[in-house]
């Protein structure tokens, strides 16, 4: 089954990095997932992945994420290198 690009791997340590694959042979150095609120650098119990979403042409992967207790949601941008 062929991959589908473009795409997010996170890091097995509770999501702490990532990185960005556009194809096979494009894929962006590890970057810092933002987070709102972190304990011993995961994410903290009160907050949810709320997903996230790839703007290929602005090369910018946006962010969300839902606090479990008041529903807030908080997003966050981080740009990829060409």
């Amino acid at each position: 089954m062929p991959s589908r690009y473009p795409v997010v791997v996170f890091a097995p340590n509770g999501g702490a990095t990532f990185v960005v694959h556009l194809s096979a042979t494009d894929v962006s150095r590890a970057l810092p997932t933002p987070m709102p609120e972190t304990h011993d650098g995961h994410l903290a119990a009160d907050w949810r992945w709320g997903g996230h979403q790839i703007d290929q042409q602005g090369r910018v992967v946006h962010f969300t994420f839902v606090n479990r207790r008041s529903n807030e949601a908080w997003t966050a941008d981080v740009a990829f290198p060409q």
